[in-house]
This record gives C-alpha cells, sequence and structure tokens, in this order.
C-alpha cells in the first residue's frame, strides 16, 4: 500500500514540475514577443538611442580594426544581462528599420552626421591617460584638437548619426560582440598600447567624420565636402605649441600628431668673412609661450619681435620647463636670415633631481633619452638644445651625463648639418650644481663634449682671461659669456648698459650669450617698443659682427612679421591688425646708411623707418621721408640697405626687379648693386617714359658718372603698375648676363632730385620701398608646386539671420614635380559656389582672403558666409614661392563644402 502511495505521489511531482516549466517557457516568449514588438515600433532615433544606451553600458571599447568593434568587459558587466534578451535576429530588425527610416530621411534630404561635439568616444578611460600625456604640447593631435576628443568622449547624438558605407565604427556596434575577458587589466598597459588605441580611434574618427570627400564630377582637382547637418556647431580651438613638462611626456613623444607646430623653412646660407666672436640670443620673456605660440599668428601688432638677425649666429628660446620646442614663428623667421635656432632642455630643483636620476640612470636610459631630443629637433626643423642642468647629479651618474652630451652631439650632428650642442655652466665634474662663472677645469669635461658653453653672469674680467686661457686658441669662440639684459649680478649691470658687458667680452674676443633682450618690453612697455628695442640694439651694434646672405634668390618685401594690415602685391587683403614672425622678410644690413652726392642743399633725407600703413607684400615696407628743395644742380642720396656675398658665374642670366612708391615726381628712384671687380656698380635706371614724363626729364639721368666702374640698366617693357586707394606701386624688371664671375657685394638706392628751378619752396616727398628681388632669370619661369591630396577635417556649422558659421581644418601633402619651385607658405582663399546657385554673379562671387599657412596645415575657426552663395562655398589653397610669385589660380588646390 504504501509502495502504491509513493508512486501516485511520484507521478503528482512530475506533472505539477512539467506544468511549470510549460507555463514559464510560454511566459518567458510573451516577454520576448513583446520586446521585440516594442522594437519593431520604435522610431529611427528612438533605436538608435536603444541601442547606444545598451552599448554606452558596457566598459572599455576598443576600436580594433576598420570593419567592426571589440568589447572588453568583466564578467560581471549590467550589460550582460541586458544582453541575454536580445538575440541576432533582434539586431537584424533593428538593421532593417533603420534602413527603412534612412530612405526616407533620404527622400525629405535629411541628412545625419555625427558631429564632433556630440560623439561619445568609449575609449573615454584610454583617452582621459592619453590625451594629457601628449595633447599638453598641442591643440592639434591627429587632425583632431583636444577639446573634440573630450566632447567625444561626453555623450553621443543619435540624431545625428548616419549610416554612411563602409569605415563607420559606430553603425556596426551591433554587428560583432565577442566574449568577454575575465581579467581587467586596462589600468596597467603601457604607454605604447595607449598610443596604438588612441592612433586607431582617431584614424576612425577621422573617417567617419561629418565630411566625405569625393572627386566632383562637375570639376577636376576639387574636393567635395557635404556638410550634412546645421545642428551642431563646434568652434576649433586655434593650434598652439607647448613644451614637454615631465620625462613620461617626453617618453610618450612621437612625430606625426601636430605638423601645425613644425617649421618647413630651410636655412638660408650666410658668410662672415673672416675669424670673429659669435652672438648667441637666448629668449626669456614671461615665462615664454606667450603670443608666439599660436602658431597662425596673433591678432595684434603689439607683440615682442626681433628682426636684427644679421648680427646674431645663433637664437635659443628658453622656458623653464623640461624641454622647450622653439615656436615655428622663430625658427622660419631665423632661417629666412640664415640664424640656428636651438631649444632648451633643462632640469631645476628636486624636481629635475629627481629626471636626472631617472635619465641618467643607465646607459640604455641615456641612449634614449638621447635620441628623442634629437628626433624632436629633426621633426621640428630646429638647429640644436641648450642643455641646462641646475641641480645636482648623483656622482656615480656623472660619467652617464658625459654620455649623454657625447651621445646627443654625434647623432644631432649626424641627422642636422651644423647643428650645435651648448653646455650651461652649472654643474661640475663631481656631480655638484656650482656656478663657474668660467670656463674651467671643473666644467671644461662638458665643454669638450659639445659645440660650447654659455657661462654664468657674474663673471669678472679675470674670469674672462682665465676662459680664454682654458679654452685655448683653437676654441675660444665657442666660449659664449653670459650677459643679463636684467642685470642680475651681470658686469655692467644690464639694460642700456648691457654694451659695456659686450665691450670688455669683444676685447677678449670671446663670444657673447645675449639673455633676455625682451627686457625692452617687459621694462619700458609696449607702445614705444620699436625705438626703445632700435635703441638697444644701436647700443650694442658696435660689438655685434654681420654675417651676410652669400645665395640667391635675394628677396625681401621687408616685412618685419608684424602689421596693421595683410596686402598682397600692392592690394589690401585684411584689415586688422597681426603678427606672425614666420612672415618677417629680410632685413636690412644697414641702419640709416646714406650718403650724399652733389649739393646738399639739394635733398634732405629726414627719415628712414619701417612703417606699416601700407605694403607691397605682407605688413609694411620701407619709408624713406624728405624734402626736396630747388637747386640748379643734381643732388643724389645713396641709401646702402643690404651687405652680400653672393657669387655670380660668368655668362649667366639673371634677373632684378624693383617695386616702389614715390609722392613726387621730383624724385626718381635708382636700384644700384656693388660688386667686387670692375664695372664696379651696375646702376638700374627708371624707363625713359618715366624720364620724358618728369617735369625736367633732362636733368633725372644720372650725368657724371659715365666712367668705367659703371654699367647701366635699361629696364625691360614689361614693367607693372599696381593701383591701389594710396595710388600706384611701380614694378621695374631688369636682365643682366654677368660678364665674368664675381661677387654681388651690396646692394643700394639711389634717390636722385634735378635741377628743380621752376619753384621757390621746399618739395616733401614720401618713397615707399616694397620689394626687391635678385635671382637667376629662369627661376621666375618655374611654377609654384601646388598643395597635394588637399584634405577637410572637423567640419561643423551653424545657421543664424542670413548668414552661417563654419568651422574646419585643412590639410595637404607638399611634393615637388619636375621644375617647380618649394612654396614658402600657402595663402588660403574662399569664394562662392556659382556653380550650383541660382544667385547672380554679383550676389556669390565673395571671393576673401581666410589667412596664411606656413607648413602643410591651417585651421579655420571661425568662417561666416553669406546663405547666398547657394549650395556651398569654395575654400582655394594657393602656394606663394621665395621668389614671392604665385600659382595660377585655376591650377590651385581647392575644396567645395558643400550644405543641404
Amino acid at each position: 500500500m504504501f509502495e502504491i502511495f509513493s508512486i501516485i505521489s511520484g507521478l503528482i511531482i512530475i506533472l505539477i514540475t512539467a506544468i511549470f516549466l510549460i507555463y514559464n517557457s510560454k511566459k518567458k516568449q510573451v516577454v520576448h514577443d513583446k520586446s521585440s514588438a516594442l522594437f519593431k515600433n520604435l522610431s529611427k532615433e528612438e533605436l538608435l538611442k536603444a541601442r547606444l544606451d545598451f552599448y554606452s553600458r558596457s566598459p572599455v571599447l576598443n576600436y580594433k580594426n576598420e570593419k567592426g568593434l571589440e568589447e572588453e568587459s568583466t564578467s560581471n558587466s549590467p550589460a550582460m544581462n541586458v544582453r541575454e534578451n536580445i538575440n541576432n535576429r533582434d539586431l537584424q530588425t533593428l538593421n532593417k528599420e533603420e534602413k527603412n527610416v534612412e530612405k526616407n530621411d533620404e527622400k525629405k534630404q535629411v541628412v545625419y552626421t555625427k558631429s564632433s561635439s556630440s560623439l561619445k568616444n568609449p575609449l573615454k578611460e584610454e583617452l582621459s591617460k592619453t590625451s594629457s600625456e601628449f595633447h599638453s604640447r598641442s591643440l592639434v593631435f591627429s587632425n583632431e584638437n583636444e577639446e573634440s576628443l573630450k566632447e567625444k568622449s561626453s555623450s553621443y547624438s543619435p540624431t545625428n548619426v548616419e549610416e554612411n558605407g563602409n569605415n563607420e565604427p559606430h553603425q556596426k556596434l551591433n554587428k560583432k560582440e565577442r566574449s568577454v575577458e575575465k581579467n581587467d587589466n586596462n589600468k596597467q598597459q603601457n604607454v605604447d598600447n595607449n598610443l596604438k588605441k588612441l592612433k586607431e580611434f582617431s584614424k576612425k574618427s577621422q573617417q567617419s567624420n561629418e565630411i566625405s570627400l569625393r572627386d566632383s564630377a562637375k570639376k577636376s582637382n576639387i574636393n567635395e565636402v557635404i556638410l550634412k547637418s546645421f545642428s551642431s556647431y563646434s568652434e576649433l580651438p586655434l593650434p598652439t605649441i607647448q613644451p614637454i613638462k615631465s620625462i613620461e611626456e617626453m617618453l610618450a613623444w612621437i612625430p606625426g600628431y601636430d605638423d601645425f607646430c613644425r617649421s618647413i623653412a630651410p636655412r638660408k646660407k650666410f658668410s662672415r668673412k673672416g675669424s670673429y666672436a659669435k652672438t648667441l640670443v637666448c629668449h626669456d620673456m614671461k615665462g615664454g609661450y606667450i603670443e608666439d605660440r599660436f602658431i597662425q599668428g596673433f591678432g595684434s601688432d603689439k607683440c615682442y619681435r626681433f628682426q636684427d638677425w644679421n648680427y646674431i649666429d645663433s637664437f635659443c628660446y628658453f622656458s623653464h620647463n623640461l624641454v622647450t620646442i622653439p615656436p615655428p614663428c622663430w625658427t622660419n623667421a631665423a632661417h629666412i636670415h640664415g640664424v640656428k635656432s636651438l631649444g632648451t632642455f633643462i632640469t631645476e630643483w628636486q624636481d629635475g633631481a629627481r629626471a636626472c636620476a631617472s635619465i641618467f640612470s643607465d646607459i640604455s636610459s641615456v641612449k634614449r633619452f638621447a635620441k628623442i631630443l634629437v628626433e624632436i629637433a629633426c621633426y621640428y626643423n630646429f638647429d640644436g638644445w641648450l642643455i641646462n642642468i641646475e641641480n645636482d647629479i648623483i656622482p656615480s651618474q656623472v660619467e652617464n651625463l658625459k654620455k649623454f652630451i657625447q651621445i646627443l652631439t654625434k647623432h644631432l650632428h649626424d641627422r642636422i648639418p651644423d647643428s650645435e650642442v651648448i653646455w650651461y655652466d652649472s654643474v661640475l665634474s663631481t656631480g655638484q650644481l656650482k656656478w663657474q662663472n668660467k670656463l674651467c677645469s671643473e666644467n671644461k669635461v662638458f665643454f669638450d663634449l659639445c659645440d660650447g658653453i654659455f657661462l654664468n653672469y657674474n663673471w669678472s674680467i679675470y674670469d674672462l682671461q682665465h676662459s680664454l686661457f682654458t679654452s685655448g686658441e683653437a676654441r675660444k669662440l665657442d666660449v659664449y659669456v653670459g650677459v643679463d639684459v636684467f642685470g642680475r649680478g651681470c658686469f655692467g649691470g644690464g639694460g642700456w648698459n648691457s654694451c659695456k658687458a659686450m665691450q670688455v667680452i669683444r676685447e677678449k674676443k670671446l663670444s657673447a650669450a645675449i639673455f633676455a633682450p625682451g627686457w625692452v618690453m617687459e621694462n619700458h612697455g609696449e607702445e614705444e617698443f620699436t625705438k626703445n628695442n632700435k635703441k638697444f640694439w644701436e647700443l650694442l651694434a658696435a660689438y655685434l659682427y654681420p654675417h651676410f646672405l652669400s645665395e640667391l634668390p635675394f628677396v625681401t618685401s621687408f616685412c618685419q612679421g608684424y602689421g596693421a594690415k595683410v596686402f598682397v602685391q600692392g592690394k589690401m587683403l585684411q584689415n586688422k591688425p597681426w603678427t606672425n614672425l614666420s612672415a618677417q622678410s629680410f632685413q636690412p644690413t644697414f641702419s640709416n646708411n646714406l650718403y650724399q652726392l652733389g649739393p646738399k642743399e639739394g635733398m634732405q633725407v629726414d627719415c628712414i623707418e619701417f612703417q606699416t600703413e601700407e605694403a607691397y607684400n605682407g605688413g609694411g615696407c620701407l619709408c624713406i621721408k624728405g624734402l626736396a628743395k630747388p637747386c640748379e644742380e643734381q643732388t643724389r642720396t645713396v641709401l646702402r640697405l643690404f651687405k652680400t656675398d653672393i657669387k655670380l658665374m660668368e655668362s649667366t642670366n639673371y634677373s632684378v626687379e624693383f617695386t616702389y612708391k614715390c609722392s613726387s615726381d621730383r624724385v626718381q628712384l635708382f636700384l644700384l648693386v656693388l660688386l667686387e671687380d670692375n664695372p664696379s656698380y651696375i646702376v638700374f635706371n627708371p624707363s625713359k617714359a618715366e624720364i620724358q614724363s618728369c617735369s625736367v626729364s633732362s636733368t633725372y639721368a644720372i650725368t657724371n658718372l659715365q666712367d668705367s666702374q659703371y654699367v647701366f640698366q635699361e629696364p625691360l617693357n614689361n614693367q607693372t603698375l599696381t593701383t591701389n586707394a594710396e595710388g600706384i606701386w611701380l614694378t621695374r624688371s631688369y636682365s643682366f648676363v654677368a660678364q665674368k664671375s664675381c661677387c654681388l657685394q651690396e646692394i643700394r638706392v639711389i634717390l636722385a632730385t634735378g635741377g628743380i628751378v621752376d619753384v621757390d619752396e621746399k618739395l616733401p616727398f614720401k618713397v615707399l620701398l616694397g620689394e626687391i628681388k635678385v635671382c637667376l632669370s629662369n627661376e621666375l619661369h618655374r611654377s609654384v608646386s601646388s598643395a597635394k591630396n588637399l584634405q577637410c577635417h572637423n567640419l561643423s556649422s551653424i545657421r543664424y539671420e542670413s548668414k552661417q558659421k563654419l568651422c574646419f581644418t585643412l590639410s595637404w601633402n607638399i611634393s615637388l614635380s619636375e621644375n617647380e619651385i618649394f612654396p614658402k607658405c600657402f595663402d588660403i582663399f574662399c569664394s562662392g559656389n556659382i556653380t550650383e546657385s541660382n544667385a547672380t554673379l554679383d550676389d556669390i562671387n565673395f571671393g576673401c582672403f581666410i589667412g596664411r599657412s606656413y607648413n602643410n596645415s591651417y585651421c579655420v575657426n571661425e568662417l561666416i558666409v553669406p546663405l547666398v552663395c547657394g549650395t556651398g562655398v569654395i575654400i582655394t589653397v594657393q602656394g606663394v614661392s621665395e621668389l614671392n610669385t604665385r600659382q595660377n589660380y585655376d591650377e590651385c588646390a581647392q575644396v567645395l563644402i558643400k550644405w543641404p
């Protein structure tokens, strides 16, 4: 009986269990069906939001390749439970629904795009680590600025997501799901892995940006950029350069992520006859990296600037950061004048001691850090380093410090011709920090391993004598005696008395290092800076030894790298103040050096100065003001401008161009070049038409110079007149053949007045020298290389009233084809897209100058264009050569920015 009861009870339990399992299975299916039905009824925006919310709960996502996404998470991730409720069929349904919605949107011409201000970056943790390490040196990192990277790591914007073919990682979030990794070791990943992830992310983000590039079927050589949404606007910060502040940043540095910050100007060849002491200028002003940190220039004409380059041999940019990289504007200006540009490697205080203990810990570390400094100099195109160790060194590591200097100097010489490493007088051979103020046995060990020593400022005349004896005759010019313009313990007290220290140094025939000449602006302000700076350098001029340009082409527009406006070929393109030393042109060797021939009362020259009211090219020109007086005889004023050492080859054809503007027809201009042999002078005359147009034409020829020393050249027939609101720029062109090999030694300008007999009063005159050019004749016929592979990145826009504001970044490659000339810079222009607009030509032809780039990229952070230009604007990048010749406009690289 008991056995029968047990069997019946067992059957009942089995039956109840089966019923429960069947009921539970049906309940799950109902829930699943309801979930699927719910997804099917969602709009595109809701679908994407649901999908992105799901993935946003997952931990670190790594972009592994262009085809998909690999997800890494811990086993207890909250996303795991959700993932169990969504199978592949639901994800396929989501895809179908998205495609259907997208087709309907296309019919309505509604295009969605990912916005740089609203994308959410799943690499948030990785970027937070790497951006602090690498982005501190530049706002632009692989065509993505730091702000946009931060914005991308904050939130997704589902209204701006569009399926756009391949290379769209955010479209494929549903296509690749992999098993989770149980061990989360992300925090232990090394710097190389972080760099790899960031590089992959940058590449993916660029490919999935808000723009799509493709060749236009309507016009060749124009890339077409589609702006797909007006819903977001992200103003791009202007690119800047920053120092490297720690050894962690130094180890993490790699080339290629801040092309904005590179100089591309080659260093021109200069010569100095004889053996003269050298001059180094060390620029230390307000901690460094002030207005000059802005790569594309700064919107003021009151910034610190330097133009007396012919007086110095090396320029060092200094700051109290571990690695100081010279801003490219300083390197460009230095290279134009044949001056070396140096960075600074400095350690100081306790942080410096710890850094040195790490860097000099072993020979492998020494080689690693020396190699990094060499690579930095090569990448940014400067010429060496000042090594300033201002802390104690562990005695056992002094040998490694010596190895560091030796390896750095050797490898730098191998990579950069005529580069240099300068050691600062600080640490002794024992490792103790103790300034010697002279070259002596205690610091000579470092001097012997590099190219020179920068002595501390508290020296005496005895110290100079000791340094001269210790260096020996062969290397006395490698001893740079420090002159602190702020006068902190320096001989003479600095300031205006810095010339006293320079006098003593030169008497010992030693080189000099002038520290912090920015004292002129820091102590005496901006308003009178031009006058005060001129005074400071004129006081030093007697102790400075100029060097001279020794290669062609010779081109100058006299621009000092700043101005109230921007001029191109006499036309004003921009009417606002600016400073960019990259725009600096070759500056005169002589200052107010003139003499007169004939009656002195016939002409009075009151001033010769740089002025910015107008210019031919750049921001200013050389202005000569004076009075022409009544006189029966001819008066000639000869203005010495440039000392040169340029070799002219026999039977070679050379071209000369001279552009000027004169306010009075009573004064004529002649260009004169001085040669080393007979004929001693070549005089480039005005044209006969110019002479005939003058009131007293017969007296304008330079008369009493008819001897064997002079050769006279008439201008070619292709004279150019450029008219602007202020008058006419006249360009004279000449061609001559060198009769024998000789040296072009000097370039001068002659102002001549005829016999003014028909007036009784003094006649004021103003002459503007706009440009002087000497080159091989065939150089003028070479075309300028164009920007290659022009691309547009980081495009965003906002509409308001009848205008819209655009932000974007341009980048391109530079390569030379046969018989092309290398561009020194690129001018960026904007014009209306007339090909697809119904507006009239007058409405849309708003071509305007945007800016100028001295490398291969440019950031436009606020371009305001009228909506009347139809469906887009054309951005043109025009190459400009060292000769200031320009690429034909119809051959320039262009990109078309279009919008709905």
